[in-house]
């Protein structure tokens, strides 16, 4: 872990906790028996799939099943996680007004780890537009697992931006515009993001920021505020 962490130029804790959602992810899509899997999404996504420099403490996901399902799957992952080694304690798994809110607690080593599940439900039922995704790490084997494609990925970013307002969103954005992906989504809702980008509170970005991303995207946190008005402005 250590020799990541100089390497990725972040704390230990981001690569164990990194080390633990690659492990969660590769049983929950393993698990037998289940018919619609949740879509992986949001910050962790965009690191695990995408490379993004930004680490992240959630795991999210999109479903279209009952609750109930949510909650099974999240107990056999926790379950099969200690044929790896990982003794998980759940802290919360309940059903929220829009689909499942989990709160789990491991140790790996020296290091406490904690992992956040929130799983959107679409009421519906309907599944939501997504793909088969191969990932690769240096801290664990490959394995696949299922996304939401890209532009509704994109989509729901937005969404969870323009609602919450974090800056870790602002960052998101940030390197999905650098990255070109699903540009035609931001185009749409470029007015929304100008004027959200431009109440930025620039000590509480660099403040938020600073845990989650490596020394070498410290300069950008500083100046997102700036850098994401010009990137906005040139849609």
């Amino acid at each position: 872990m250590t020799e990541f962490s100089a390497n990725w130029q972040t704390q230990e804790l981001s690569v164990v906790r990194e080390y633990v959602q690659h492990v969660l992810l590769d049983i929950l899509f393993q698990i037998k028996g289940v018919d619609a899997k949740p879509a992986f999404k949001g910050g962790t996504a965009l690191r695990l799939l995408r490379n993004s420099p930004r680490f992240s403490e959630d795991l999210d996901f999109t479903g279209w099943v009952k609750p109930y399902h949510v909650g099974e799957w999240l107990k056999q992952t926790a379950k099969e996680a200690s044929r790896h080694g990982l003794d998980f304690k759940m802290l919360e798994s309940n059903e929220t007004s829009g689909g499942w809110f989990a709160l789990m607690d491991t140790q790996v080593y020296d290091w406490p780890a904690r992992i956040e599940w929130n799983v959107s439900l679409r009421a519906s039922g309907k599944a939501a537009p997504h793909e088969t995704t191969l990932v690769t790490s240096p801290l664990w084997t490959s394995y696949s697992l299922t996304s939401l494609a890209t532009d509704e990925m994109v989509s729901e970013k937005i969404q969870a931006l323009l609602r919450r307002k974090e800056p870790r969103d602002f960052y998101d954005l940030y390197f999905l515009m650098r990255a070109r992906l699903g540009i035609k989504k931001i185009v749409g809702a470029k007015p929304d993001l100008l004027r959200e980008t431009a109440k930025l509170n620039v000590k509480e970005v660099e403040r938020e920021l600073k845990e989650f991303l490596p020394r070498s995207q410290l300069a950008i946190a500083k100046q997102l505020r700036d850098a994401l008005t010009r990137e906005l402005e040139r849609l």
